[in-house]
């Protein structure tokens, strides 16, 4: 009986929270942090963690926490809320999920991933704070395992002059994550060759009914966009990591040489 008090009241001691990331001019952002510290018990509440993934490291933190909790379709657009096991991305995605918030910050996972953000909550006074994760959680697309070809020569080597066609219509709130992602495979892959078309312009018109043609995509009344294509494929309607571009390209390269 002892034990279980104890360990009760040590389990008191933990705060909840929830981490927002998104960015420092996002207006979703701002609204979903006034709302929070209007709150009328700040020092009572879970605590919101603000995660700017203008940085490349937080970034790759968002898609480490993806992977962890087995996201299979992670959203397109920002700000993307993490509470407890649940994902949810806007302003809206947070006011649909107001009344469960108590539900979900109850099941917060245990895992070493997770336990700076649980370390930052227990030291926050107030209901808000920001946290950035360290250069060295910020991991390269691909392991060189991942990247290296039969002569030992890395992925980027291996690839002289890929190319990638990227659709994006402006205002496009599902075109921004999209293109954190192709930043992220340029990075690995220095000479890829991203050409971007605005779906609203004549160029951007023609190139992409070319290349729905060549594919065959089929066409409903949704937007296509954001649209990434390559020489050997496409995906629309979600999201297209670097991880997948890469290997992508890695296959075509190799099929290009056989």
């Amino acid at each position: 009986m002892l034990i279980s008090l104890l360990l009760t009241l040590g389990s008191l001691q933990a705060r909840t929270w929830f981490a927002l990331f998104g960015s420092d001019d996002c207006d979703e952002c701002a609204q979903i942090k006034a709302i929070w510290k209007s709150r009328p018990q700040p020092a009572k509440d879970a605590v919101l963690i603000y995660i700017c993934i203008d940085k490349n490291e937080n970034y790759a933190f968002l898609k480490k926490i993806e992977k962890e909790l087995g996201i299979a379709r992670p959203s397109l657009s920002f700000p993307v809320i993490l509470l407890g096991q649940t994902m949810t991305a806007g302003l809206d995605g947070f006011l649909d999920e107001f009344d469960n918030l108590e539900q979900h910050l109850s099941q917060i996972p245990e895992n070493a991933l997770l336990k700076p953000l649980q370390q930052l909550a227990d030291a926050t006074v107030g209901n808000m704070a920001t946290w950035n994760a360290s250069l060295e959680a910020s991991p390269a697309v691909q392991s060189s395992s991942e990247t290296s070809t039969q002569d030992g020569s890395n992925g980027s080597l291996a690839i002289q002059s890929p190319e990638l066609l990227y659709f994006l219509a402006k205002g496009c709130q599902k075109c921004s994550r999209q293109l954190r992602e192709l930043h992220q495979l340029k990075e690995e892959f220095p000479t890829l060759r991203l050409a971007c078309y605005d779906v609203a312009t004549a160029d951007g018109q023609i190139l992409l009914q070319r290349t729905v043609n060549q594919f065959q995509i089929p066409q409903g009344d949704d937007n296509l966009a954001p649209l990434v294509a390559w020489n050997q494929g496409y995906v629309t309607g979600r999201l297209a990591t670097a991880e997948e571009l890469a290997k992508a390209l890695l296959q075509q390269a190799k099929d290009s040489t056989e």
